[in-house]
């Protein structure tokens, strides 16, 4: 019931059957799988994109649900609620400046449903979640300049 567009983050379009961080295979793996389903609401963009163009993709979502680090990052700068499928203790790092680490699921709990669900209540409180990633998306970016400017007074 919901329209879906993949997208790539991570692309090898020079080397397109090489899968470490090139999400173009996969995309097209889905895409495959999905065709026999008639699954009208999913569309897929199988090309290259810079990272302008997918930038300006994700601010066309009412959330995004990725599984890299620069995606999650990306969708909290341009203020896209976001459920992350993440294997690192980084990405709930970063989600909890936001509020919310409870959108961050562990890939190895390998429970599609359970997933499922954390996209289901993004999508649900997507307004909430957008107020909270713009409130607190200015002090995270002073942070980050202070970690730059602390940077440059030592060298």
């Amino acid at each position: 019931g919901r329209a879906v567009l993949l997208f790539p983050n991570a692309r090898r379009a020079e080397q397109p059957d090489k899968l470490r961080n090139n999400d173009l295979p996969v995309i097209a793996a889905v895409v495959d799988a999905l065709a026999a389903s008639e699954a009208d609401d999913v569309r897929a963009v199988r090309g290259d994109m810079n990272a302008a163009r997918i930038r300006g993709v994700v601010r066309g979502c009412s959330c995004v649900a990725v599984s890299r680090f620069h995606a999650m990052v990306g969708a909290l700068a341009e203020g896209v609620p976001v459920a992350v499928l993440g294997w690192s203790h980084k990405y709930l790092e970063v989600m909890r400046q936001f509020g919310l680490e409870d959108y961050v699921f562990d890939y190895a709990d390998h429970d599609a449903e359970a997933f499922l669900g954390v996209i289901e209540r993004m999508l649900e409180d997507r307004g909430t979640h957008r107020s909270a990633i713009a409130d607190g998306l200015p002090e995270v970016q002073a942070a980050s300049r202070r970690q730059f400017e602390e940077l440059f007074a030592r060298l």
